[in-house]
């Protein structure tokens, strides 16, 4: 039988037009347990059919049997539709239906028969807008008008009006709407879209500080505002700008001067602003020239900043970058670029280039100062040419610096930053003399580089990572052979110690510590002809034992390697089998024991550098 039935010619036609349409209409099969077949019919249009019947009615106040009282508005309703849209009214008209009175709102009482409810603290036009949706199933909601609905529909327990609330304060978040939002959200305690409200203003807040919504802020807001390293500003001194504006526009507003501007990070401002633009304001000198102080002396004290512990030092942004430094590429030619890659790492930009070309360099990073060491300038034979200049690269003003240099030239070496002792430690490599064995320390407070206990074998093309602040140094060249020595430097006590050794001895290959595991990556093996070691291997330090995990996928010597999000990341490098500079980025990741290619190089580079970076939001836009 068709959805639309056949009828008999005595039928009036004019009553086939009452009839539902397909499109009004679907229908199914069904076997009832009787076993007789039955088809079953739906209206898609019953449930707008059933609410326009209702709201006819009340729109002629027929059959409504309670009225809504909220301040002078008066609201006849059916109290059937009522319970079934609102479990507020459901539980007001069926909780003992008989003897039992409700108690609500500052002691009104209520019974199930009751003509008229009276709803205080509640506003007319949200209850308008309420019984609205409740008879029609539409609500018009507008910046306006949405906070009242809210409440309404909060005190009634109607899900589908406060979802709607949310996705429309979701899409309305702007410029000029923002700060209202973060407002609403705080009444209502809607954390995430408190937290969409804030990240919008954070992420525009150079077009935000231009508005009158500023004044709007709170000092709670405020406050949360400047602690932010989502902050996006071009400066320092933009921010400590709009603060200025925002305490100067209402006078009741200097009580915060203090605990505002112990939010600002005044050392991030080049000492020119400061004296020009911050000092010259009254209240810095008379309530916060101790914070001016401070802003001195971290400029004062240039080699000395990436050990100052203060909050106020720390670059306004959680964005952490990979950055690829130097490399020499299949032409020999000797790269002097620092490439900071995207997150898909399917593009780079480019920061300040170091002054020459480098590669068999070294990298270290302390509390985000990237330290450059060593290496050699020119593409020739090993060592001859090596280096012992040292360069700091400040990401927090984009700046190159010279720091005092080795006291050896190295090339083929190994650096750590141990943050626990503010020391780098250059470990072993190669100049014009030779191999080395010494190994230097650099004071960072001091500006000088010192002997520390020498490996006693000289070595090379070794690799190492920190774990616990002792320092692990694995592989290399020494002796005329590829070592499978694993080494273990302990700063407090100034001495070495071997621990048990590699399984596949190598050089030139990466290292990286990820919880309480090493991982040995790559590199190679062979003195009269080099052959790729693909093989990984991870070590204990609390057991001094050694196992293999997935190998990789391809040979990898003077590569880049490094730590991010708990993945290492190993890019470019040699590969003996392909015999030439590769530009493949990979990835291992140790919980599911897997490689993945993610990426490429621009071109193929071998003895570069890999490290992140934590780069300020307009150097990486």
């Amino acid at each position: 039988m068709s959805a639309k039935m056949m009828m008999k010619s005595t039928t009036d036609t004019s009553s086939l037009a009452s009839f539902p349409t397909n499109s009004e209409s679907s229908f199914f099969h069904n076997q009832s347990k009787s076993g007789n077949h039955e088809t079953v019919f739906m209206s898609n249009a019953y449930n707008l059919q059933l609410l326009e019947g209702f709201n006819a009615l009340r729109s002629q106040v027929l059959l409504c049997d309670v009225t809504l009282i909220s301040g002078s508005s008066r609201f006849p309703v059916h109290r059937a539709l009522l319970a079934a849209c609102s479990p507020y009214f459901k539980e007001m008209f069926t909780k003992d239906n008989h003897t039992e009175q409700i108690s609500r709102n500052e002691g009104a009482k209520y019974t199930w028969f009751s003509e008229s409810i009276e709803l205080r603290g509640i506003s007319s036009e949200g209850l308008k807008h309420i019984v609205e949706f409740m008879y029609t199933g539409k609500l018009p909601i507008s910046m306006q008008s949405v906070q009242n609905i809210l409440a309404v529909a909060r005190h009634m327990q109607i899900k589908q009006v406060l979802d709607f609330c949310m996705e429309f304060l979701v899409s309305a978040v702007d410029v000029n709407t923002c700060v209202d939002i973060i407002h609403i959200a705080e009444v209502f305690n809607m954390t995430q879209l408190e937290e969409k409200a804030y990240n919008y203003l954070l992420d525009r807040f150079p077009e935000f500080m231009k508005s009158n919504q500023l004044q709007k802020l709170t000092f709670e807001n405020m406050s949360h505002v400047l602690e932010s390293n989502d902050l996006k500003v071009m400066s320092e001194l933009d921010v400590f700008a709009a603060t200025l504006k925002w305490i100067m526009y209402d006078h009741s507003r200097q009580v915060y001067i203090r605990k505002l501007m112990e939010k600002i990070r005044f050392p991030l401002m080049p000492p020119r602003d400061l004296m020009v633009h911050v000092n010259v304001v009254d209240f810095m000198r008379s309530k916060c020239n101790d914070l001016l102080l401070e802003a001195s002396s971290y400029h004062m004290l240039p080699h000395s900043q990436p050990i100052v512990p203060s909050n106020r030092t720390m670059i306004r942004s959680n964005d952490q970058r990979l950055v690829v430094l130097g490399g020499a590429d299949n032409t020999d030619e000797v790269s002097n670029q620092l490439k900071v890659f995207n997150r898909e790492l399917t593009a780079y930009t480019l920061l300040p280039s170091m002054d020459n070309g480098v590669h068999s360099h070294c990298v270290a990073v302390l509390n985000n100062f990237l330290y450059v060491l060593g290496g050699q300038n020119h593409f020739e034979e090993r060592g001859k040419t090596s280096v012992a200049n040292v360069t700091r690269y400040d990401p927090r003003f984009n700046t190159w610096m010279k720091i005092a240099s080795m006291n050896e030239h190295r090339a083929g070496f190994h650096v750590s930053a141990i943050p626990a002792y503010n020391r780098l430690y250059a470990v072993g490599g190669v100049n014009s003399v030779g191999r080395l064995s010494s190994v230097e320390c650099y004071c960072v407070e001091e500006d000088r580089w010192k002997y520390v206990a020498s490996t006693q074998n000289a070595l090379c093309d070794h690799n190492g990572s920190v774990h616990r602040d002792k320092l692990y140094v694995s592989g290399g060249f020494s002796d005329g052979h590829f070592s499978d020595a694993m080494l273990c430097y302990n700063p407090k006590h100034d001495i070495w110690e071997r621990r048990s050794p590699l399984q596949f001895p190598r050089g030139w290959h990466s290292q990286a510590t990820i919880k309480d595991k090493i991982y040995v990556i790559g590199g190679n093996t062979g003195i009269n002809k080099r052959v790729d070691v693909l093989e990984t291997e991870v070590y204990s330090p609390d057991f001094d034992q050694w196992t293999t995990v997935t190998p990789i996928s391809m040979g990898q010597s003077e590569a880049g390697a490094c730590v991010l999000e708990n993945k290492i990341y190993i890019v470019g490098g040699y590969c003996w089998s392909a015999r030439r500079c590769i530009k493949v980025i990979q990835t291992y990741e140790p919980e599911k024991d897997e490689w993945e290619r993610v990426g490429n190089l621009p071109r193929g580079l071998a003895g570069l550098r890999l490290c992140t970076l934590t780069l300020p939001h307009h150097l990486v836009r």
